[in-house]
């Protein structure tokens, strides 16, 4: 079989950095989908770009290295400098970034052999992207954060199917939304809360808000009390009767125990990701419900990554 090397054609080296894009991106993702953070769908568009960003100095190392990328290997295609030597990292990096001419080179077969390897490429684009789409929300689904096996007699498992999280309550809740202004900055929060009673008096609560992105860089600890500080103020006639700095289920947390007239309002708040969860029990003083404990630890995150399959 004759086999010659000319310059490779521009729509194969489009196809090759499709490939390494894709193939990079599914990695990021595939990673992202076991992190203990629930990402909203925004967050893989961002990703895009943040592939485009880490991929440049890894394939001028790769290019620079050995000569190829795994998208340019299976497109038969090579650089080399014109006097068929590696190129610098420097060349490597500007050609990554789109500011150098192409010093790529691809073999060249009978039609028959081409057009195989044109179905192959193509198909490991589509498999990359469909792994990635359809794929990585069914790992989620049944990936859980915190692996949980808690069951209270005559509870039902609530999901929040928006924020991706699980809870026994005694009860289907009740949902509320309301805007939280923080006394310290201009940033509003806004707070989602899930309430379900056991009777009259006691009373569990599951609520929510992400955080600003302006506060990631203030540390856990500080977010933590700055909340909770926020919350007691919100709430008329309750008062702060301690607080203790703890890890909840792994993660950054706040027990509390706060008092508003006959009532006490004990549980935690955490930190994952951006986002604050509260549970707590509202109950008479001095009446700690015998659940507790299980409907703080029955608590888990339903998935992390791209949406949720119902």
């Amino acid at each position: 079989m004759k086999v010659r090397v000319k310059k490779a054609p521009i729509l194969l080296r489009i196809c090759a950095r499709a490939i390494d894009y894709s193939v990079f991106f599914l990695f990021e993702a595939l990673i992202a989908s076991f992190l203990p953070f629930s990402f909203s769908d925004f967050f893989y568009l961002y990703a895009i770009f943040i592939t485009l960003i880490l991929w440049i100095p890894l394939e001028a190392y790769l290019l620079s290295t050995w000569g190829t990328t795994m998208g340019r290997t299976i497109c038969d295609i090579f650089v080399r400098s014109p006097k068929g030597r590696m190129i610098s990292y420097k060349n490597a990096l500007m050609k990554a970034c789109f500011l150098k001419k192409s010093e790529a080179y691809a073999y060249t077969e009978t039609l028959k052999l081409r057009l195989v390897q044109w179905v192959i490429v193509i198909g490991i684009i589509v498999a990359c992207w469909a792994a990635t789409i359809l794929g990585i929300p069914e790992i989620n689904k049944y990936t859980n954060v915190y692996k949980s096996s808690i069951f209270i007699s005559g509870w039902i498992p609530y999901q929040d199917f928006d924020k991706g999280y699980s809870i026994l309550l005694p009860s289907y809740p009740d949902n509320k939304s309301e805007v939280l202004n923080n006394p310290y900055t201009r940033d509003v929060l806004n707070y989602n809360e899930a309430k379900s009673c056991d009777g009259e008096k006691v009373c569990y609560i599951v609520g929510y808000l992400d955080l600003p992105l302006s506060w990631r860089f203030a540390g856990a600890d500080k977010l933590l009390s700055g909340s909770l500080d926020i919350i007691v103020k919100q709430s008329p006639g309750t008062s702060l009767v301690s607080s203790q700095l703890v890890r909840y289920h792994g993660n950054p947390a706040i027990n509390f125990l706060t008092t508003n007239g006959d009532t006490e309002e004990k549980g935690t708040i955490t930190l994952i990701g951006r986002t604050l969860y509260r549970i707590m029990v509202s109950a008479p003083k001095s009446n700690t419900p015998p659940n507790f404990q299980h409907f703080l630890d029955s608590f888990q995150l339903q998935y992390q990554g791209i949406g949720f399959s119902s």
